[in-house]
């Protein structure tokens, strides 16, 4: 794979053409979209969703030194942990009994439901997507959700049905896919946090290649890059989908738990997603929500001297994940190092 500088991720032009039309179209709110769900739902389900992908709740080392509001602190990285606002990367080769990816549990249920709060449209049109693809009979985490006693799902599921016909079957058909729409978002959402991170790691294990070759000595290479030019790279790897972690794999395998039709595979949904234009449009939305393209170290674009630090390692990396050898840590690879935290 081959990468310019200056190229960048922007959105398709398609959308890019009528940003500001598809924005407003989104932010409009009418009688029939579904109500926007509360941060106690998306709490609720995204717990039970990173406890059906086993994903454990662990905290990164030197935490109590840490000042976990990352909008008030202007140094993104703390003894070269990687500070994002929705995870944290801890590197091996400074924390090989703590490294990994964690998800910022809080952070992402707080800015998930403003973004869905920002586009009253967005879970509308993909519950209109669940009912092209939604396979009649209730599968078991949408019944546990449904029969749950939580109050969040309680009073989220009378907002759906506020106004509506009382007939059982209807509102049962309803909720189901308006939960299985959430989940869809939720998917893409998490997805592409973990590409970031996973491409995070990726460039360190690019170092360690380095550092195994003996081409550079790893400590002048592992840290040299400025935010701008890491960040801006994961995000343009993200955004443009180049790589595909594990977990994405375990996402199809949860989607197929809760009865997609089409879902045999994560990636089979995306291309079903792709077809109705969905999937870009949610890329563009995140792009504009997030204001990447005023952004600076978040800005997706390829910098100079990332393209140097690469160089023919990206697809050597690349490969030895997708063949299923990647770099082993005290014999645990990146698919077993994913976590979860409150910070």
């Amino acid at each position: 794979m081959v990468f310019n500088i200056g190229d960048e991720w922007v959105p398709p032009e398609r959308h890019g053409q009528r940003t500001k039309k598809l924005t407003k179209w989104l932010q409009s709110s009418f009688s029939e979209d579904i109500a926007a769900p509360s941060e106690d739902v998306i709490e609720f389900i995204l717990g039970r969703l990173f406890s059906k992908l086993g994903l454990r709740q662990y905290n990164p080392p030197a935490v109590e030194d840490f000042d976990a509001d990352w909008e008030k602190q202007p140094k993104r990285r703390f003894r070269e942990i990687i500070v994002d606002p929705l995870a944290f990367y801890v590197p091996y080769h400074l924390y090989p009994d703590k490294w990994g990816i964690y998800f910022r549990f809080s952070k992402i249920v707080k800015d998930f439901a403003r973004l869905l709060r920002a586009y009253p449209k967005l879970l509308t049109e993909f519950m209109l997507f669940a009912e092209r693809i939604y396979i009649h009979g209730i599968r078991p985490i949408l019944l546990e959700l449904l029969s749950s006693r939580s109050a969040p799902i309680d009073s989220f599921v009378s907002a759906i049905n506020h106004g509506r016909t009382n007939k059982v079957s209807e509102e049962l058909e309803r909720n189901i896919k308006t939960l299985i729409a959430i989940f869809q978002l939720l998917g893409l959402y998490l997805e592409h946090i973990a590409i970031h991170e996973y491409t995070h790691h990726l460039i360190e294990d690019i170092a360690t290649i380095k550092e195994r070759s003996n081409v550079i000595d790893y400590r002048s290479v592992y840290g040299e890059l400025t935010a701008a030019e890491e960040e801006g790279f994961c995000e343009y790897i993200a955004f443009s989908r180049l790589v595909k972690p594990r977990i994405t794999r375990d996402l199809g395998d949860f989607f197929k738990f809760i009865g997609l039709k089409t879902q045999r595979s994560w990636w089979r949904w995306l291309r079903e997603a792709e077809s109705y234009g969905l999937l870009s449009m949610f890329k563009s939305i995140l792009y504009n929500y997030w204001g990447r393209r005023e952004a600076y170290a978040y800005k997706p674009v390829i910098r100079p001297r990332i393209v140097k630090y690469i160089d023919i390692y990206w697809s050597l990396v690349a490969k030895s994940h997708r063949d299923g050898d990647p770099i082993l840590v005290n014999g645990e690879g990146i698919d077993k190092r994913i976590f979860w935290t409150m910070l």
